[in-house]
């Protein structure tokens, strides 16, 4: 048979090697030396006939090409005939085992499947071990390039292939369990990136069956099992960070409320976030009184009431509200709501100016389907349905004072929010809610880096002691993403009381107070500055091209907004350039741009993609970055200046265009960027 290969890719020698280093490459790839390339391949597995094919290649390329008037001929030859080899079928797996040391994966599948059929005429001429120990090497090799590469799904399917092939075979049993490590390992990058896919994708339900299997075998979010990814529970927590940004409020309402069964705490904390979510997002109170009552319970333990304060606000229960206030033990944010009602008879202009941006930032954020959905507590109070629900439940509970004794639980419980890990480690709670652990702060998640040529492992984080109620409500407060604040004030807490049998008139009001403004407004304008402030903090960036961060500390409001850093500014490049890679790829991600750029770059871009997409053509990207300098021109623009190398192959009708590839380093690449939201966008990019 006659494979792809020449004598001058069989030693790994340029055309023009000269006979010392032609001697050189033949030393280092004999079998009676330290194997070279070939040093990851378990050559005591393979059989000696299958040795002696490889090292008579060997030897027959190194007597060419070290002969001056054989290798004259071997030349024009190949100039004629192309660079090609003609085998016996004996020699096939020696031939297959150095195209697999020079990386030619998806060539060794296509060459070598044909064999795997026991009726193949020249079967009995392949020893069938060499055979599947070759295939399934290869399938290891190829998983792993894909891995690198961030092909997370490929592979997988690469890896299961070897693995099918040893389980069927019953062969090479050490070998198969290295791939059935490699596929554990890999499975929280195969959630993400199918989590990742359009909720319209048939293969999106995977992604959600994958993370179901790992839950079980973890035994819960916080649990104790062993999932074999390598992820200890602080990682997991940070995975489930990472993933919730890819599940819709109803995704999120599925999975952790079966989650807080088990019972876990974490789980009951996302289970109130997707509830305050959904019933804020659908106007629906009958979400938020299911969030208020798992708030109780979670209060035996943690401290819960500025959640409570929320859920009462949007329940208009306003005595409680201020109450749950009183007793909660955020600083930062009651500072800030301390601030602004200041001179005021109560706490409520202050939560609700706070409350809109932390149901926005803190809450929406953590949603695929709301991420840019409008908060507002103006539209919210003006629904029709909410002001039927508010009224049936003032009806229903009219023979009671439902803000006494839910005040009065908040009261009761007050004792037990600080409750430290120590003394609870080993006590069963009889409210639903889970054992707390003292957890290591979360670091790194699933990171993406290259992986070694061992079965890779996620990286660790400083195992530093925290509370586990310190810990979980640190861990569920974070990824900022903008400041976007209530602008007007809300109605005095007594009237409210007085007319709390009237929520039409209560929501009336609030709509007139808010569009007034008045002297409320000079005090927003003082606040805003004519634009909407970030929150501090650095932001969380999860990319599933790019290793994970470490979640930033806890969100602090910050009046002023920032200037853009020098690391904010390689993030907004990077942003960039992955969406990009998404958009400019064969799988033609083009809405990926909009999350990165505005006009015009925005539609410069899209055109371009779009046009690619009808030729059939389509880029690879590598690139890497050095921030040279920033420069803030404004409060809300900047400009970046940066050196980027790009290694760009263009594939035409699904085949590599070469003179049209190039790999090179742009040294001045110069990027306009604005800040919208408090998020900073690339609206210009000048080479």
């Amino acid at each position: 048979m006659r494979i792809p290969l020449d004598y001058y890719r069989i030693l790994g020698v340029p055309i023009e090697a000269t006979d010392e280093l032609l001697s050189q490459a033949y030393g280092s790839l004999g079998s009676s030396s330290v194997p070279g390339r070939s040093s990851q391949l378990p050559l005591q597995e393979y059989s000696s006939e299958a040795l002696d094919a490889r090292e008579k290649l060997l030897e027959l390329a190194y007597q060419v090409l070290s002969d001056p008037k054989a290798r004259a001929e071997y030349n024009e030859q190949s100039e004629s005939a192309g660079p090609s080899l003609e085998i016996a079928d004996s020699e096939l797996v020696g031939a297959l085992m150095i195209l697999q040391e020079l990386g030619e994966y998806e060539l060794v599948l296509r060459l070598a499947h044909p064999y795997l059929d026991p009726h193949h005429t020249m079967r009995e001429t392949i020893r069938s071990e060499d055979l599947v120990l070759t295939i399934a090497l290869t399938c290891l090799e190829l998983s792993r390039e894909q891995w690198q590469q961030g092909e997370y799904e490929n592979a997988a399917a690469s890896g299961e292939t070897g693995q099918d092939l040893l389980l069927r075979s019953g062969l090479f049993p050490e070998l198969r369990r290295v791939i059935e490590s490699d596929l554990d390992k890999l499975r929280p990058y195969r959630i993400l990136e199918l989590l990742a896919l359009s909720t319209e994708s048939v293969e999106r339900p995977q992604g959600l069956q994958l993370l179901q299997e790992m839950l079980e075998e973890r035994s819960g979010i916080d649990g104790n099992g062993n999932d074999r990814s390598g992820l200890n529970i602080d990682d997991f927590l940070c995975f489930i960070q990472q993933l919730r940004s890819y599940l819709t409020v109803a995704e999120q309402q599925k999975l952790f409320s079966g989650e807080a069964r088990r019972p876990s705490a974490v789980a009951s904390y996302l289970v109130v976030y997707a509830d305050l979510a959904r019933g804020f997002a659908e106007k629906n109170p009958a979400f938020i009184v299911q969030a208020k009552e798992m708030l109780v319970q979670l209060g035996q333990r943690q401290d819960v009431h500025f959640e409570l304060a929320i859920c009462a606000l949007l329940l208009g229960q306003t005595e409680a509200a201020n109450h749950a206030l009183e007793l909660s033990g955020e600083s930062e944010a009651l500072t800030f709501i301390r601030q602004h009602s200041e001179g005021e008879q109560d706490l409520l202009p202050g939560l609700c100016l706070y409350g809109e941006s932390w149901l926005e930032t803190q809450v929406f954020s953590h949603f695929r389907d709301l991420d840019n959905h409008p908060v507002s507590l103006k539209e919210y109070f003006a629904s029709e349905q909410v002001q039927a629900y508010l009224e049936q439940l003032q009806l229903d509970v009219a023979d009671s004072d439902p803000e006494k004794s839910f005040t009065q639980t908040l009261k009761s419980n007050s004792n037990n929010y600080w409750v430290g890990v120590e003394s609870i480690a080993d006590k069963s709670v009889t409210t639903g809610v889970s054992r707390i652990t003292t957890i290591p702060k979360p670091h790194a998640c699933v990171p993406a880096h290259l992986l070694p040529k061992t079965a890779p492992s996620p990286q660790r984080g400083l195992k530093k002691k925290r509370s586990g109620r310190e810990l979980i409500r640190q861990w569920l407060r974070r990824g900022v993403k903008r400041y976007n604040g209530l602008r007007g004030q809300f109605m005095r807490v007594g009237w409210i009381k007085a007319n709390a049998r009237n929520p039409k008139l209560l929501v009336w009001l609030v709509l007139a107070i808010i569009l007034a403004g008045g002297s409320f407004g000079f005090v927003l304008s003082k606040l805003f500055g004519g634009s909407s402030p970030p929150l501090g903090g650095k932001q969380l960036s999860i990319q599933l091209n790019q290793p994970a961060v470490p979640i930033p500390p806890r969100t602090v409001f910050d009046v002023q907004p920032k200037p853009l850093s020098k690391e904010e500014g390689k993030k907004a490049i990077a942003a960039w350039l992955s969406a990009k890679s998404n958009a400019f790829g064969s799988r033609y991600e083009i809405d990926q741009l909009k999350t990165i750029l505005v006009d015009p770059e925005l539609k410069k871009r899209s055109e371009s993609a779009k046009y690619l997409k009808q030729s059939d053509s389509y880029w690879e990207h590598q690139h890497n970055v050095t921030v040279l300098s920033v420069n803030n021109s404004g409060e809300n623009t900047a400009t970046v200046i940066a050196e980027v190398r790009e290694k760009a192959d263009l594939y035409k009708n699904g085949k590599l265009v070469k003179d049209k590839s190039y790999d090179k380093t742009f040294k001045k690449v110069e990027y306009s960027l604005v800040r919208r939201h408090s998020k900073w966008l690339i609206a210009k990019i000048e080479v």
